[in-house]
């Protein structure tokens, strides 16, 4: 995960705060995997590509945004 911080408007605490932006990193397949497995986490990753894989969190409450829920979820 790669992370830096930015400075940005929190609605849950209703102010500015610094708020740092996390990259997600695609799931991998390993060796040991069934067929299902292997095409969930393809999917998956497809559909973090698609929907954005990275994120805001909020340093001062923890509040995220810029990450839709996809079949993986966080």
């Amino acid at each position: 995960m790669a992370e830096q911080n930015d400075t940005l408007y929190c609605e849950d605490c209703g102010q500015v705060t610094l708020h740092m932006h996390i990259q997600l990193e695609p799931r991998k397949i390993s060796p040991d995997s069934t067929f299902f497995q292997r095409a969930t986490i393809v999917l998956s990753n497809s559909m973090d590509l698609m929907l954005g894989s990275a994120y805001e969190q909020c340093t001062c409450c923890g509040a995220t945004f810029g990450y839709t829920d996809s079949i993986g979820g966080i």
